[in-house]
């Protein structure tokens, strides 16, 4: 699935990070302290971008995240009565890692 997909792609970011952090610094670099051509962390980047990516890919922090949402701006917890907001509930149960549930509302998308 699409977890495979982005594991595989991580791997090969690390792979591309790593072999440019071991680049050396060009002969005209060198006098000053130098050593590295690029003197970034970049499998430290990459590693920060992929674990954030990867929370991405939780539905259930997602749901986490819907739920938070709801109760701070939601017109059903009252949150903010000049604005009216409807949030879908959110159906925990029914949750996974791969799967949100929430229930179905009728109403005009915002791009109609």
């Amino acid at each position: 699935g699409i977890r495979t997909l982005v594991e595989r792609d991580a791997s090969l970011l690390r792979t591309v990070a790593t072999w440019a952090e071991s680049l050396p610094a060009l002969p005209n670099q060198q006098q000053g302290q130098a050593k590295r051509l690029i003197a970034t962390e970049l499998v430290d980047a990459v590693d920060e971008f992929m674990s954030r990516i990867f929370e991405e890919l939780d539905y259930r922090r997602e749901a986490e995240n819907a739920v938070t949402f709801a109760k701070l701006y939601s017109a059903r917890y009252d949150a903010a009565p000049e604005v009216q907001v409807v949030v879908p509930e959110i159906l925990p149960n029914l949750c996974s890692e791969n799967v949100i549930v929430m229930e179905w509302l009728e109403g005009t998308k915002l791009t109609d």
